[in-house]
């Protein structure tokens, strides 16, 4: 099956993108009759077929021969993390946390970070990749560099979820011994530096409990993807 993706696909204009349309047509060389999956990050998948082709303005047109809708996840992840110092070592986590799964991935402007700004854009078509690899139906949501007190407040933690900082120190509990299944996640990881006494207090306050991830000490990427595979692993027999 070879997965295309178009976030403005329809099942009345079924069609790729420019960027889309030039890998299918000039780089794979797919002609007449071929077969094309596309899905739009959004649960829909439209299975076509190319029809014709338009050479001058290398274009085709795409017959529609079935549409699909997937539901979600009866659950829902969001990963919340500082960034690496290292580009390459964030842009694998999000390819790898997209691979299984993750809903959303937020970024965390903390008080170690040494990080201060991120390519989403980037970051985005890393992720689109990913979902197209491993033939998924829902393209995470990426928030750009976000401060505590901001984080904080995003709808999705204030109703129904369980909510964990990881962290190097006393008085922590194992993750993977404390997570329901079908529930809606939220676990932060801090960066090389770790989080600060004072984020840690202010996390505690605003109810996430305080988890470790085992006895050994994990990069900020490594952490990130055990709490993702930890999450999908509790509710894995109801996918």
């Amino acid at each position: 099956m070879l997965f295309f993706y178009n976030a403005d696909c329809s099942v009345e204009n079924p069609h790729l993108s420019a960027d889309e349309l030039h890998h299918a047509l000039q780089v794979l060389r797919l002609g007449i009759g071929n077969k094309l999956y596309i899905i739009d990050g959004k649960g829909n998948l439209y299975e076509t077929s190319i029809q014709e082709i338009l050479p001058k303005n290398k274009n085709c047109i795409l017959k529609l021969e079935k549409h699909s809708f997937f539901p979600k996840n009866n659950y829902n992840f969001h990963l919340a993390i500082a960034p690496t110092k290292n580009t390459d070592r964030i842009e694998w986590l999000v390819e790898k946390a997209t691979e299984l799964g993750v809903h959303q991935i937020t970024f965390l402007h903390t008080d170690n970070v040494e990080r201060k700004h991120i390519n989403t854009e980037r970051l985005e078509k890393i992720a689109i990749s990913a979902i197209k690899q491993s033939q998924q139906y829902y393209l995470p949501k990426l928030v750009d560099m976000t401060k505590l007190k901001d984080f904080f407040a995003f709808e999705n933690l204030k109703n129904n979820c369980y909510k964990s900082i990881a962290y190097l120190g006393k008085n922590t509990i194992p993750l993977n011994d404390n997570i329901p299944p079908k529930n809606n996640y939220c676990i932060m990881i801090g960066c090389e530096g770790d989080f600060s006494p004072r984020e840690i207090d202010v996390s505690l306050e605003n109810g996430f409990l305080p988890v470790h991830l085992g006895n050994t000490r994990l990069r900020t990427e490594t952490a990130g993807l055990y709490a993702t595979m930890a999450v999908k692993w509790v509710n894995s027999n109801d996918e």
